[in-house]
């Protein structure tokens, strides 16, 4: 009896522990998001009228994901799975305080930001080029694995479908076989370079 309480125990303080830690991983998503919505609404010209009921409704968003994290009695899954919807319905309640100028507006912002980071990703490419000694084809074949590797990132978290926890065990799954095609395409020296602090961004070496 005594050892079915310790095991009992045990598992109870796992639960607690893993729960508190997506709690944690979560708010910190929701912070970092939040500071993304406020930088995207900075280059859109609000009304006061706007300004005023996004401010309220991100309050009240917050009050709701507190409450939730305070909320100990539920499980890991319960928990992700409330806290995707209230994500999801602040979104469409922020989106419909837009006009529709506005909200073309804010596509061609995300347009302009894409083309900034393909630019970035093309820049990227060159300089490690030269600083792993990559010859063209290896450097083709990269260009094409990375590409492959965010159009499948993007598919998966596009997929309303799957739940948070489906998409990050298929996030892990492609993260590996991208692993596997970069170990395939560098030698041995240019991996132990890429290792040694010269990683290029958004492709890791792993052994």
């Amino acid at each position: 009896m005594k050892k079915l309480f310790i095991a009992a125990t045990a598992l109870l303080l796992v639960a607690g522990s893993l729960q508190a830690q997506t709690k944690k991983e979560d708010r910190k998503a929701t912070h970092h998001k939040n500071i993304g919505a406020k930088k995207q609404f900075a280059n859109v010209n609000l009304s006061d009228e706007q300004k005023t009921k996004a401010k309220e409704l991100n309050e009240g968003y917050q009050k709701q994901f507190a409450e939730l994290r305070k909320n100990t009695s539920m499980t890991v899954g319960d928990y992700r799975a409330k806290t995707a919807a209230l994500k999801k319905e602040q979104h469409e309640k922020f989106q419909a305080l837009l006009t529709p100028e506005q909200k073309t507006q804010m596509a061609s912002q995300r347009k302009n930001a894409q083309q900034r980071m393909k630019d970035g990703q093309a820049k990227h490419f060159d300089k490690m080029k030269t600083q792993l000694g990559l010859s063209d084809e290896q450097s083709k074949k990269l260009k094409e694995s990375q590409a492959g590797f965010q159009d499948k990132i993007k598919s998966i978290r596009e997929n309303k479908e799957l739940s948070e926890d489906q998409k990050r065990e298929q996030v892990r799954a492609i993260s590996k076989q991208h692993h596997e095609q970069l170990k395939s395409v560098l030698t041995p020296e240019q991996l132990q370079k890429m290792k040694g602090g010269r990683r290029g961004k958004g492709i890791q070496a792993e052994k």
